[in-house]
């Protein structure tokens, strides 16, 4: 095979519409494919159309079926094949490309999302913020170059074999998700319903609670709990030098786990950062990583407090409720889809305030039955997560395992023209 710079191959090397389309777009009219709509050898998600004459007048502009068309902000070098249903169709400054009569289409956008292509596009693109790319970018990226019957025996193979692949990963991900749901009914019924399936119920008395058993109390949280202890409860001063745990955002995961590598002084952080101490509960205030779930139970905190970002709550427990039961209410569906509804902020920077923490009510039982009730959860979640821990990987393996198929097709490592039926392979990609 011969190795060439992809523009030797092409027509044309170009951007597609690079000037304000907003006052363009219409109900019905001429397609537009955003970044938005472009993933790997497929465009999808909502369309947005242009007004025709807006289309006409950057005619020279144009996709026609077989063209292929690459992102050039924010996942730079992912490419689509255009299919005949956006035939004349426009695009929004992403990087257009027509390949010679003979190239097939496919055999190229196959190349471009391969970890080759993707590598020669991390390495040329620019810009600190994103990654950006341009038509020399493009243009410059050496290309394998096999006959054609050739690249369409690897488009053939490639297309069955990816298929196989994406159909076992989409089960896998849907039985991820039931895992997932499976996990949170557990724990909702458990804080809510107690573990005993023949109690007798009684009403809560709070439209956010449904039926709860007959011998637990509605109280609201604040009467259970301290909420944003004030730093004098911490026992040290804004002038103590001691090193303890930071703990920003991203620190914390959505299944309560948290990254404790991270020190510094007491004196630096006491202004400007939220403090918490061993056994509190942080719980996200801020959207998205309240409704995410992101918060955790810091009963392993490795120094006696520590500090976080200000996009925390704290929750301490008082005598009446067990610690890892009050995590388990802060993390159950009721609180987070009812925190949601209660947010308050502008559109990006909406916040769970602290009167709603405070004035949750919540099913408290018995100090015996809310460490039954941890010891139960647990028991069930392990199990369940161990599963989604397992499909998970298989999920990481199988997306290897495609990049690497594809990678060594379309570079010639693995001959594939045994393995492809003729009649398939004259039919198969895009001239």
């Amino acid at each position: 095979w011969d190795v060439l710079p992809f523009k030797r191959l092409c027509k044309r090397v170009d951007v597609g519409i690079a000037e304000a389309t907003t006052h363009a777009y219409v109900e019905t009219g001429v397609p537009i494919i955003r970044g938005t709509n472009v993933r790997p050898n497929k465009i999808e998600g909502e369309i947005l159309f242009i007004k025709p004459w807006f289309a006409e007048k950057n005619r020279s502009k144009y996709m026609r079926v077989g063209d292929l068309v690459t992102v050039r902000t924010g996942y730079p070098g992912v490419t689509a094949v255009i299919p005949d249903e956006f035939d004349k169709s426009q695009c929004f400054t992403l990087i257009i490309s027509t390949p010679k009569k003979g190239q097939i289409s496919k055999f190229y956008s196959y190349f471009f999302n391969s970890t080759c292509g993707m590598a020669h596009f991390a390495v040329q693109g620019w810009g600190s913020a994103q990654t950006n790319i341009s038509v020399p970018t493009v243009q410059e990226l050496l290309v394998p170059f096999p006959p054609t019957c050739q690249q369409l025996a690897i488009v053939s193979f490639l297309d069955r074999e990816t298929a196989k692949i994406d159909r076992l990963m989409g089960v896998r991900r849907q039985q991820v998700e039931r895992l997932q749901e499976q996990h949170t009914a557990v724990i909702h019924h458990a804080v809510t319903k107690g573990l005993d399936p023949q109690t007798k119920l009684k009403s809560s008395g709070h439209p956010w609670l449904e039926d709860i058993p007959s011998h637990w109390q509605t109280i609201r949280l604040k009467f259970t709990s301290k909420i944003n202890p004030g730093k004098g409860d911490s026992g040290y001063t804004s002038f103590d030098t001691d090193e303890v745990v930071f703990l920003p955002m991203e620190c914390v995961s959505t299944d309560g786990k948290v990254d404790q590598s991270n020190r510094a002084r007491i004196c630096e952080l006491w202004k400007g950062f939220t403090y918490f101490a061993r056994g509190d509960v942080l719980v996200a205030k801020i959207t998205p990583c309240f409704e995410n779930g992101k918060g955790a139970l810091v009963s392993e905190l490795e120094t006696e407090i520590g500090f976080g970002t200000t996009e925390f709550h704290v929750i301490r427990a008082g005598k009446r409720i067990f610690k890892p039961f009050l995590y388990l209410i802060t993390v159950c569906s009721r609180f987070r889809g009812i925190g949601e509804r209660f947010m308050t902020g502008a559109a990006g920077q909406q916040r769970v305030s602290e009167q709603f923490i405070e004035d949750f009510p919540i099913a408290l039982p018995t100090l015996d039955e809310q460490q039954a009730i941890v010891k139960h959860v647990n028991l069930e979640t392990t199990k369940i997560d161990t599963l989604i821990f397992k499909y998970r990987r298989e999920l990481e393996l199988l997306t290897e395992y495609r990049a690497s198929l594809i990678s060594h097709a379309v570079t010639g490592k693995i001959d594939v023209r045994s393995l492809v039926a003729p009649a398939h392979a004259e039919t198969a990609g895009t001239l």
